[in-house]
Parts: structure tokens; C-alpha cells; sequence
């Protein structure tokens, strides 16, 4: 739906990012469930969650903008709400009450602090990624490709055994655990 590529192409990158964060987060908040019981008392996953919340909504704006810009519908405000308001009678919203009370929510952890209950997040994107989705502005492989690529990088093996500081000879150097 949206014309220009370059535009389409940082969404979807964005979005790419919104994924990618959205496993890591919930990979790092269960490592951390597992090995302590921090994360769990001080609901701290509700943090990082609420604030990938803030970051998905506005990649939602930054479409909107762009549809805006290339005349798709009329709107003089530059507000989510405005956007969103304008665009309902242009746009093939899935679920547009869905995403007003994800709006409003966004809201609230952003303006009250007021975090998100555990798992939320993940209910919100998925909404919003099909709004996205059906707007053609995402495509099936970026979600597929966001969702694999989700996993926090492994640590890398050495590849050559350990080494060791040797105090004989010139300096220091390091020697193989096996000299």
C-alpha cells in the first residue's frame, strides 16, 4: 500500500527489530526466571515489555504518517489517535478497536508509567503486525524471517585451546595451555 520502497523498507526493518527485541526479551526474562528469582518479584519483564510496546505503536505511526503523506487518507495532525481516527474510514482495519485500546495502553506507559501485565506485549504486537500485514506494508517472509532471527546470538566456542601468561623469556607472551 505504501508507494516508496525506501519507506517500506525502514518499516519493515523496524518491525524486524521489533521482533528480534521481543525474543530477546522474553529470553533473557526466562534465563533469568530459571537461575533467580529476581525477575519474577520485582515483575521487572513488565519493564523492557512495556517499553517494546512503545516502540511497535510507533512503527503503527510511522505507517500511518506515510500513508498520509502519499494521500491515502486526509489528516492535519501528526497524533496516533488523529491518525488512527482519520484513517478508519480509508484504511481495511482488521480490528480497529483492538488496536485503540493497544493505543491507550501505550499511552499509559508512556505518559502514567504505568507497565503492561506479563505476556501483554506479545498480544499487542501480534495484533498490530496483522494490521501491518494486511496493509501489505509487512509480507510474510519479514515476519517469518523476524520471528527465526528472534534468538539472543550463542556465545562462540574459542576455536584454539586456552591460553596462559608465560613469565619466561623477553615481556610476557601467551602460550598455548598445552606448552
Amino acid at each position: 500500500m505504501i508507494k516508496n520502497a525506501e519507506t517500506v523498507g525502514s518499516i519493515r526493518e523496524s518491525w524486524r527489530t521489533v521482533r528480534k527485541l521481543e525474543g530477546i526479551i522474553q529470553t533473557n526474562t526466562n534465563s533469568g526466571i530459571i537461575f533467580t528469582l529476581i525477575p519474577a518479584t520485582t515483575a521487572f519483564a513488565t519493564v523492557p515489555e512495556s517499553l517494546l510496546l512503545l516502540f511497535a505503536m510507533s512503527v503503527l505511526e510511522d505507517t500511518l504518517r506515510q500513508l498520509r503523506d502519499e494521500g491515502v487518507f486526509n489528516c492535519s495532525r501528526n497524533e496516533l489517535k488523529r491518525l488512527m481516527d482519520a484513517s478508519h474510514g480509508q484504511l481495511r482495519w482488521l480490528n480497529f478497536d483492538a488496536v485503540n485500546v493497544i493505543r491507550d495502553r501505550r499511552n499509559r506507559v508512556a505518559h502514567r508509567r504505568e507497565f503492561l501485565s506479563p505476556g501483554q506485549c506479545k498480544a499487542d504486537i501480534a495484533t498490530i503486525a496483522q494490521e501491518l500485514l494486511s496493509w501489505g506494508v509487512l509480507d510474510e517472509d519479514a515476519k517469518i524471517d523476524a520471528a527465526l532471527s528472534s534468538s539472543p546470538h550463542r556465545r562462540r566456542r574459542p576455536t584454539m585451546p586456552c591460553t596462559r601468561p608465560s613469565n619466561s623469556g623477553e615481556g610476557r607472551r601467551w602460550t598455548s595451555q598445552t606448552d
